[in-house]
């Protein structure tokens, strides 16, 4: 198509490019009394990019003029498009990889952000805002934004031009997810989104000291230009809590199909409490626009918080995110950012203290009674604890799953009767809709009903043991064998036998002796 043309279109698409251009059949009449010249400007909108962006145009065509007005247009210095009017994807891709590199070097204007007027939601939900630039002559512009938030955006050109009056109008291009087709029929994908989610498989969130928690982490993959963005970082990074040990060798990955992903094309590492799957450029470049499941073990170990202190693992995705850096390789890791595509799992682990008491008289703790606590846990496995009462009377069992577990009394405290009751232990946790902790409540029940502690719990717990006492029965004082008839009985026996000691031995010694 001819220069002609072009001023006489409305506007042309490409997949990652947007010109737009005002209608100019202009006629000699109209030309006397409004004539294009170089003194022209306008502005550039660029519509639906998040806060926080950076959006920057680079001009790559330029107006021409005359004394009789526009003679068209033209590409600047280093720039290669062979008809300004259908530029191909394959054209602004090498555009922007010579900006990349440096080969190309030309000025940028940085566009502002003129929100809240212009703000609205995207169909992800998050908002949306409008960039506009400064005055700007008449001419083609490649549009490069650097995105937050997780949002990839593809290089993109929008143009200034002149209407059917000669008045020069504003360019205007829409970022929104979506695609158009270019020259080749070839389809874009303008805006893409990364997202994470995170969970513990089935959903589980209590556990016990010692139990295996599986984590299940799904990212979405940017749609990535792969012309443009040649050496990608896409990498997840999840940070534990002291109470989680992560099993790094339990990392397995599967892609939007459900296929094992092979090892050689990501790296698992981890140090401290951080594990980190850092995927190959390649892999990444090669499954755009899809997603990824990663699947790992974490170990609740004993300095696992308990009760409201829930133990947290968060995760972030770093991702290139900068069609203007070297390959596309500048990656967006901003933790302090609260938008950023991160997502964070909590799991937790709950205790249960009781006083052991005399059962006539409750403020006498007992020290040295033993229990045994039995039952199965979240997971499916059996679980058996043993611990005895301190020196207040208190008995503290820690590291539990919620469930309903049996409890019995081992070993009476010295000088008491053992405690023949079969308990009734449940843990039974609320949670809120973000998954996190409401409240929980312990009962303690023995087998006739009786409940001995039945306490919700909206906050922190009260101290050890003061929520449930637990009674004994002492021995009781048992009389010697016999009774008081008796003692008297042998008393006078022993009178009676002592009375005729003494009367045979006067006999004996009245007796004559024999000649």
């Amino acid at each position: 198509m001819k220069f002609k043309k072009l001023l006489a279109k409305t506007a042309v698409s490409a997949a990652v490019m947007a010109m737009a251009l005002c209608p100019a059949s202009v006629s000699a009449s109209i030309q006397a009394s409004s004539m294009p010249s170089a003194e022209d400007t306008q502005t550039i909108a660029v519509t639906n990019i998040e806060h926080g962006a950076t959006v920057k145009a680079y001009k790559i065509a330029d107006a021409g003029y005359s004394s009789a007005g526009l003679t068209g247009y033209e590409t600047v210095a280093g720039v290669s498009i062979a008809d300004l009017e259908e530029p191909t994807l394959e054209e602004v891709q090498a555009i922007t990889c010579d900006i990349q590199d440096g080969s190309l070097v030309l000025p940028a204007l940085e566009l502002s952000d003129v929100t809240p007027a212009d703000s609205h939601q995207l169909g992800d939900g998050s908002s949306a805002c409008t960039y506009r630039s400064g005055d700007l002559g008449a001419g083609m512009y490649l549009v490069l934004v650097k995105g937050v938030s997780g949002n990839i955006y593809n290089p993109a050109i929008v143009s200034i031009g002149y209407d059917n009056e000669s008045k020069i109008c504003a360019g205007s291009l829409d970022m929104s997810t979506g695609s158009w087709t270019v020259t080749g029929g070839v389809t874009e994908v303008k805006h893409s989104k990364v997202t994470v989610t995170k969970e513990t498989e089935d959903g589980i969130r209590s556990f016990s000291y010692n139990d295996t928690i599986d984590y299940v982490v799904t990212t979405a993959i940017p749609s990535y230009d792969e012309s443009v963005y040649k050496n990608v970082t896409f990498r997840m990074v999840d940070t534990a809590d002291p109470g989680l040990t992560f099993n790094e060798s339990s990392v397995s990955v599967e892609d939007a199909a459900g296929t094992v992903v092979d090892k050689t094309n990501y790296e698992v590492s981890l140090t401290g409490q951080t594990l980190t799957v850092d995927f190959k450029s390649a892999w990444v470049l090669s499954h755009g626009g899809t997603s990824v499941t990663i699947k790992y073990e974490g170990i609740l170990n004993e300095d696992a918080g308990l009760d409201f202190q829930g133990n947290y693992n968060r995760v972030k995705i770093v991702y290139s995110n900068d069609p203007s850096s070297q390959g596309g390789a500048t990656a967006y890791d901003d933790p302090s950012d609260p938008g950023s595509p991160k997502a964070e799992s909590v799991v937790y682990s709950f205790d249960l203290s009781f006083t052991k008491v005399d059962s006539k008289d409750s403020e006498l703790a007992l020290p040295g009674a033993g229990f045994s606590l039995t039952g199965t846990n979240t997971t499916g496995d059996d679980v058996s604890y043993l611990e005895s009462s301190n020196d207040d009377g208190i008995v503290h069992f820690s590291g539990l799953s919620e469930g309903t577990y049996t409890m019995r009394e081992t070993k009476a405290p010295e000088g008491y009767a053992v405690n023949q009751n079969t308990y009734t232990v449940t843990i039974s946790p609320v949670y809120g809709s973000d998954k996190t902790l409401s409240s929980y409540t312990v009962t303690i029940t023995d087998q006739d009903g009786n409940d001995f502690m039945n306490k919700t719990y909206t906050s922190t717990p009260l101290a050890d043991g003061k929520d449930g006492n637990i009674p004994n029965t002492a021995f009781k004082n048992l009389p010697a064998t016999g009774g008081t008839g008796t003692v008297i009985y042998s008393i006078i026996g022993i009178t009676a036998i002592l009375a005729g000691t003494i009367l045979v031995t006067g006999r004996r010694a009245s007796r004559p002796e024999k000649g």
